[in-house]
């Protein structure tokens, strides 16, 4: 569902596209989508939830690219709704988004283990402890990142630490953007 083209679609058109494709959607594109609320977006998360999970018994989407870009009127509850319910993401772009916070960090390495591009760029409210976090957090359980580009423009709160951690935790790891950190 690649809705960048259509910023002013209504909230009743999303939800009749989202009851239509079903779990059938692989992509959700809302960029440029100024007035996506939140609870829109968990609205259109249920509906294309339809894999129901054997571990956990919650349905899950069949995602694997989301871009949030230039949805500021998102929360960081609606973000994290839809990035728990989504374990086949592999490409994420949550650029200037508001809502995405270091505990955003903490979800994707709980819930998005399949991650290989990923733009945090310009988030107003992630630092860098958020970073160290995700990848401390895969070290710890013996796992490597898939990453494999990791845009980060902007970040506050880059330290040696934070990029060690990441070097440990992500070796496929082959576009690093700290530009303006």
């Amino acid at each position: 569902m690649d809705l960048r083209s259509f910023p002013k679609v209504p909230p009743s058109v999303l939800m009749r596209l989202a009851e239509t494709a079903g779990g059938f959607v692989r992509s959700l594109d809302f960029t440029g989508h100024t007035d996506l609320c939140g609870d829109v977006l968990m609205d259109v998360t249920f509906h294309i939830s339809a894999q129901q999970s054997l571990t956990d018994g919650m349905k899950h989407t069949s995602l694997t690219s989301l871009n949030l870009q230039g949805c500021p009127a998102l929360t960081t509850r609606a973000l994290h709704y839809i990035l728990i319910r989504s374990p086949c993401l592999e490409r994420l772009c949550l650029k200037s988004q508001s809502s995405a916070i270091d505990t955003t960090c903490d979800v994707l390495a709980a819930y998005c283990p399949r991650l290989v591009y990923l733009d945090l760029s310009r988030c107003p409210n992630l630092t860098g402890g958020g970073i160290k976090s995700v990848a401390t957090k895969a070290v710890a359980r013996g796992e490597h990142m898939l990453l494999k580009e990791l845009r980060l423009s902007g970040l506050r709160r880059v330290s040696d630490v934070m990029m060690e951690a990441l070097g440990k935790a992500a070796p496929l790891l082959e576009v690093l953007d700290l530009s303006y950190c």
